[in-house]
């Protein structure tokens, strides 16, 4: 495992102008419609691998990003998640994008979510799967795992310990990846179970995580601080059409926290798979590049939804 990450060659650098420098993978097909990957936490550009067969099928663009800290992107110590979107658009402007989607899936939906707030007018589409609801939704903890709530729990109280857990997973995954990946499928759906029994998918994952824990564990764990704590912003004020998508047996982001996103924001399409559980998207993406090739270049026409006078509604998904 660790010898692939070595030999990779289609890693891509920009120099920012607080002089980091982001790391990024294209996938896809290079003259389609562009859109940003937001992986998860912990995780890496690596994961949008995942996406790279609908992605030429559909004639997408994807540019998946690692995060500061992850990968091999510069960490930037007490960030907050509103800078994020400074830094995607540094990007886009740097790989001459004007308009572009963004995909945020699990620990990267937030990252999805504070571009629509922040920079609507450059976006396309925006797509949350199966990602993290704000704090200000309290109730969300008690359907959260035990770890999580731990995890919770710390990044409230204690914010500087939380480098502790995430250091001893990032030291099970990049030495014994596969007793890793059996530690996260001891608490998951049995949707999730079986899917992690396919090799392939078991491969890019444990490559994925490994790569988030390349540098240590401060970009993981402040990473995750920004999910656990307050954004900055209210998801109740993204004016632009998001479409969510969740199953409905998530056992590592509860199912309770689409509902929330689905509540507040105004302009939403959900989608709801039923027994489906967090890792469900990894073969979903065909369905979402086919519903975002429909996308039209205005935003003031409502993008995903057969009801085109309907803001909100839920899709019941097979």
């Amino acid at each position: 495992m660790a010898s692939d990450l070595k030999q990779e060659t289609d890693v891509k650098f920009i120099q920012l102008k607080d002089g980091r420098k982001l790391a990024y993978n294209e996938y896809g097909d290079p003259q389609g419609k562009p859109a940003f990957f937001f992986h998860g936490t912990p995780g890496s550009r690596l994961e949008a691998e995942f996406t790279k067969d609908a992605a030429l099928e559909f004639c997408f663009r994807i540019i998946a990003p690692d995060r500061p800290g992850m990968g091999k992107s510069h960490n930037k110590p007490g960030r907050t998640l509103l800078e994020w979107p400074t830094d995607v658009l540094e990007i886009a402007n740097h790989l001459k994008l004007d308009k572009f989607g963004v995909i945020g899936a699990s620990g990267g939906g937030p990252s999805a979510l504070v571009c629509a707030h922040e920079i609507p007018d450059r976006l396309e589409f925006v797509v949350c799967m199966a990602g993290w609801a704000p704090n200000s939704f309290k109730h969300g903890t008690q359907d959260m795992n035990i770890l999580d709530r731990y995890f919770v729990n710390l990044a409230t109280t204690r914010p500087r310990l939380l480098t502790v857990p995430f250091s001893l997973m990032g030291y099970v995954a990049k030495r014994f990846p596969k007793k890793f990946i059996e530690f996260i499928s001891s608490s998951l759906s049995e949707a999730d179970k079986i899917m992690l029994t396919d090799p392939d998918v078991e491969r890019i994952l444990s490559r994925d995580v490994q790569e988030a824990y390349r540098q240590g564990s401060h970009g993981v764990s402040g990473d995750a601080l920004l999910c656990y704590t307050n954004w900055g912003f209210e998801v109740s004020d993204i004016e632009i059409q998001v479409l969510l998508l969740q199953g409905t047996a998530d056992t590592l982001v509860p199912y309770s926290f689409a509902q929330y996103l689905h509540k507040k924001i105004p302009n939403n399409t959900f989608l709801s798979y039923p027994d489906e559980g967090h890792y469900f998207m990894l073969t979903r993406f065909g369905e979402v590049f086919e519903k975002l090739s429909r996308v039209a270049t205005s935003r003031q026409k409502s993008s995903f939804e057969e009801d085109p006078h309907r803001e909100k509604h839920i899709i019941t998904r097979s």
